[in-house]
């Protein structure tokens, strides 16, 4: 189960910090827009709230934990020396 959330979670900060290269990007192309338009001093700037964050984390591990539990139980009704006689 840990190992579920953990996947989610490091999944969910590179679509996070990926997410918000993209904008930064997306925002310098507006400004180079917006300077090629006369348009002086008009900056874009990407802003990313805190609860923003929080709840992107929460929705990982939630996700983590939904799709964890089957797997989990799965192996706990295993019997430890029939599981290991296959690997």
């Amino acid at each position: 189960l840990l190992e579920s959330v953990a996947v989610c979670l490091v999944g969910g900060i590179i679509g996070f910090a990926l997410g918000f290269l993209i904008a930064w990007g997306l925002a310098a192309i507006g400004a180079f827009s917006l300077s090629a338009l006369g348009t002086q001093g008009m900056a874009i700037k990407p802003v990313v709230a805190a609860d923003t964050v929080i709840m992107s984390i929460g929705i990982c591990v939630v996700i983590g934990i939904v799709f964890g539990i089957g797997p989990a139980r799965r192996a706990a009704k295993l019997d430890p020396v029939e599981s290991l006689r296959f690997q």
